[in-house]
């Protein structure tokens, strides 16, 4: 630097010894005092943990393996018969139904308010558990399949939001 006399370690803050070899430093207490005051997020937008493409994946993930355990499920219960093997299918994909009309009114329309969120997801847990007990009138009462394996479909189904939503305390 033109002007600067490193001999006695002006211009430099750490002192006479990197002065005299001649090696000018940064001052890096301006630097990370800009750097602790810089936004960590741009301007307008929110923090926030999941996004609503993260929602929407968890979501399909969810439905998909609730239709995988209906196949197993209707599978393994071949074996007692034709009846009891589609009770099974039945209820649990009763589940995987109810689980895409839960994240279709949640996770379909853009961002809204917290109050609006909540709302689409009171109508999506309504409407999720109307095709549930629905189907499971169907399937007992109307088709009058049997009762067992279809419990076992729809626990086994219900069971799949454990597996992939977490047990959180």
């Amino acid at each position: 630097m033109p002007g600067t006399n490193f001999a006695r370690g002006g211009g430099c803050a750490s002192g006479p010894l990197v002065a005299a070899i001649g090696l000018p430093l940064l001052e890096f207490h301006g630097l990370i005092a800009r750097l602790r005051t810089r936004r960590k997020t741009p301007v307008g937008w929110q923090n926030v943990d999941n996004s609503l493409a993260a929602g929407r994946r968890l979501a399909l993930q969810v439905i998909l393996v609730q239709g995988a355990v209906a196949v197993v499920a209707g599978c393994g219960f071949l074996l007692r018969g034709v009846a009891a093997a589609g009770s099974a299918f039945a209820a649990a994909f009763a589940v995987a139904i109810g689980t895409s009309l839960l994240a279709l009114p949640v996770f379909a329309p853009g961002l809204a308010g917290p109050g609006a969120t909540m709302a689409r997801f009171a109508v999506g847990t309504l409407l999720k558990w109307v095709a549930v007990i629905g189907g499971l009138y169907l399937i007992i009462a109307y088709w009058r399949l049997p009762a067992v394996p279809a419990l076992v479909g729809l626990i086994a189904a219900l069971l799949v939001n454990l597996a992939l939503l977490g047990f959180k305390r």
